[in-house]
């Protein structure tokens, strides 16, 4: 997540006969760690924090005391998550509390998909975008007013959530978010 600080640790064993070279009885003298972003650290154990939302390949080399080295990659993806409350008034006087929506607009997707269930894992209202500009924030009729899959007020109560959201970019996996809200009429 954007603004999020992250840690990464080093798992490098000395003498792991998985890598090249022999190992045995040696330290590790040299970290390089390359954050995709500009960024680089040379210590074990890191904390870093990203300020965009992209695909960064992450990248740790060590080195031994026998100069021999080795190196670890992994692509991770850095998103600005959605924010959803956890208490809506579907009746409230306050237009901004009468439908369960994100509390900021965080980009489009090529699709979206809300489900909600109530206490006992039944699927109570779903709703779904799939025409590559998703979700529409502006329109009120898109986020879940507090009513069943009928047009009938839920009572009060917890309630469970899941988004999925696939990015237009057809190689990135697809973004899950789950959480609960509380309806109060």
């Amino acid at each position: 997540m954007i603004n999020t600080e992250l840690r990464f640790t080093d798992q490098s064993v000395p003498g792991n006969p998985r890598s090249s070279g022999n190992h045995n009885g040696t330290d590790i003298l040299l970290w390089h760690w390359d954050m995709g972003d500009n960024t680089t650290y040379n210590t074990p154990n890191i904390l870093h924090t990203y300020t965009s939302e992209n695909v960064f390949t992450v990248q740790l080399v060590v080195v031994d005391s026998n100069f021999c080295s080795d190196t670890a990659q992994k692509n991770i993806r850095v998103v600005d998550d959605f924010i959803f409350p956890n208490v809506f008034a579907p009746e409230s006087d306050v237009q901004q509390n009468k439908v369960f929506q994100p509390l900021e607009k965080k980009g489009h997707y090529a699709t979206f998909e809300m489900h909600i269930y109530n206490r006992w894992g039944n699927l109570v209202w779903k709703q779904q975008c799939r025409n590559g500009n998703c979700p529409d924030y502006d329109d009120e009729d898109f986020w879940w007013n507090g009513t069943n899959s009928h047009g009938k007020p839920v009572s009060e109560g917890v309630y469970f959530w899941i988004v999925k959201a696939t990015y237009k970019q057809s190689s990135l996996s697809p973004l899950y978010l789950n959480g609960t809200v509380t309806v109060i009429r």
